[in-house]
């Protein structure tokens, strides 16, 4: 269930600040904040979630467990499992972390949005009121700002321009443009073909947004 795709081009405006980009969760992880400290603490919380919930790992809190269910999973996997079986029920099923089977985990299609939050969380306490987190189609503004969705099928093409109004906006998309076939129904476990892109917005919850996406 993992998701690639960045369809949203944001913009924000800081009075000062920086804009780094590293790779994480096989994504490339962008951050923009006034504060470069900030920024590493938030790379940092990156890292960390990708030796627990990675699949790609041979070493990560969850292949471990994969391979041994006996394995000792930490309190914030056990949240994030937690949270995920929400979603499955708000879903119907088709948001599903175990759909490989009965004792394993799967994290790929709700990892990044759960990291989102987890850093905005922490920039909050650190007093950061400026500042996006951008996890391929996992965004969020801690501040006002402005966006554009581009057209899953016409690279460059601009189909819709949206207006922040308020902070904390959340912003998930998920698609098929970049990688065709990677999204699988949980129920089948087959590819799915016919699908462009969709692209959900709410304030505060990028975790949720994430999982529904995919």
């Amino acid at each position: 269930m993992r998701k690639i795709a960045f369809l949203v081009i944001f913009s924000v405006s800081l009075l000062a600040g920086f804009n780094r980009t590293q790779l994480h969760m096989g994504t490339l992880i962008t951050l923009q904040s006034s504060s470069n400290d900030a920024i590493n603490q938030g790379f940092k919380i990156f890292k960390d979630l990708d030796n627990k919930l990675s699949t790609y790992k041979s070493t990560s809190e969850v292949s471990l467990y994969n391979k041994n269910s006996k394995s000792k999973l930490s309190k914030e996997t056990l949240d994030l499992i937690k949270k995920s079986k929400e979603i499955k029920k708000l879903s119907n099923g088709y948001f599903n972390i175990s759909f490989r089977g009965k004792n394993t985990l799967d994290f790929g299609g709700i990892a990044k949005g759960f990291a989102v939050d987890k850093i905005a969380k922490k920039w909050r306490s650190l007093n950061i009121e400026a500042g996006t987190i951008s996890a391929s189609g996992d965004i969020r503004c801690l501040d006002i700002c402005n966006g554009y969705i581009e057209d899953p099928k016409n690279e460059g093409k601009l189909i819709f321009h949206f207006k922040g109004r308020k902070k904390d906006l959340s912003i998930s998309t998920s698609g098929n443009k970049r990688r065709p076939g990677h999204l699988k129904d949980p129920k089948t476990n087959r590819s799915i073909y016919n699908f462009g892109s969709l692209t959900l917005f709410s304030f505060g919850d990028n975790t949720t947004l994430d999982g529904l996406t995919t």
